[in-house]
């Protein structure tokens, strides 16, 4: 039995409200908290933190890396939807778990990089290469945001670059 115009919409309508419920104070946190970290890094342009992509380049400016290497885990992850797009019943296909857990890793280092150079540990980083593992994916997230949150509020994180 096919679901009425009037269902969908509705459906349709919940879940974009729900996406701006949700999303918009998620995007404006993240954006905070990359331009505190940015911003204590010394990198021009700290207000990039608010423009998705072109706030990796200045993180990856951050610890002496060019911004083309954002290229890497991002053609690594559209390879492998390429390979294996989602659909009905391949939502969770091997190819898309290991090429966003190969992204995820790639990512892991580089987060492993600007957390040395705050002097904290690298163990929040590494929490990031569980992105690609679905049952992980919000856990993995939360706990690099808590780290990079730390060196955002905390006064005593300074930088002290990348050796």
């Amino acid at each position: 039995m096919a679901a009425s115009p009037q269902t969908m919409a509705l459906a349709l309508g919940i879940i974009l409200i729900s996406l701006v419920v949700v999303g918009v104070p998620i995007y404006v946190y993240t954006s905070i908290v990359f331009y505190r970290v940015l911003k204590k890094t010394g990198v021009s342009k700290p207000w990039a933190a608010w423009i998705p992509f072109y706030n990796s380049i200045k993180m990856l400016n951050a610890i002496g890396m060019r911004g083309w290497w954002i290229l890497l885990p991002t053609a690594i992850s559209l390879v492998g939807l390429a390979v294996s797009p989602p659909g009905p019943g391949h939502t969770f296909t091997w190819v898309t778990i290991i090429a966003s857990t190969l992204s995820g890793i790639i990512l892991a280092v580089w987060f492993s990089k600007l957390f040395r150079g705050f002097g904290m540990s690298p163990v929040y980083a590494y929490f990031y290469a569980g992105v690609g593992i679905p049952v992980l994916n919000i856990l993995c997230i939360i706990v690099v945001f808590v780290g990079l949150s730390l060196i955002a509020f905390r006064k005593d994180v300074v930088w002290w670059g990348v050796r």
